[in-house]
């Protein structure tokens, strides 16, 4: 029945995962794992809410962006096509960690190769690395030009303006 298999699949499959793929090495079995996932998801939804401001499309663009980001980056499962979701919203607001694992992520197509010669389904290590290495460098160049765009102290005027009155003319 599909929800047996869907129950399989939840329970014994993963593939091409990024942070799941560290939260199961730190935990002592899936369940945890997920758990984690699960909280680590929440909190990410509560931090994005919280900075979306209301009437802004901008800003509800860039927090789709991310909470769909986020949910990738937790998921057990990330195929090829599952990251292209990412694609229309970096339309609207392009940030470089998800437009290069969106770039990045056919590569995990590479696994099909070797399944069809050799029927073993094994990621390689280089595939894994080249496009988490991109996501990672993508999160770098974001936080870096993030900071870049914020006036630094130096430069906020913390003096309230003055207001002059108005001139009558004759």
């Amino acid at each position: 029945s599909p929800l047996v298999g869907l129950g399989t699949f939840a329970e014994h499959w993963n593939h091409n995962e990024f942070v799941y793929r560290f939260l199961l090495w730190l935990s002592p079995n899936r369940d945890v794992a997920k758990l984690i996932a699960v909280a680590a998801f929440l909190l990410v939804a509560c931090a994005v809410m919280l900075r979306t401001r209301q009437g802004d499309s901008c800003s509800v663009a860039r927090s789709s962006l991310w909470l769909l980001f986020w949910m990738l980056c937790l998921s057990p499962t990330i195929h090829p096509w599952y990251v292209a979701w990412l694609a229309p919203w970096i339309a609207l607001t392009p940030r470089m960690a998800p437009l290069l694992w969106t770039a990045a992520a056919p590569l995990t197509y590479e696994i099909l190769l070797r399944y069809h010669s050799t029927g073993v389904w094994t990621e390689s290590a280089w595939v894994v690395e080249l496009e988490y290495g991109a996501v990672i460098a993508g999160l770098l160049a974001d936080l870096l030009l993030q900071r870049a765009r914020r006036p630094r102290s130096s430069e906020i005027d913390l003096e309230p303006t003055k207001v002059r009155p108005a001139v009558k003319s004759a």
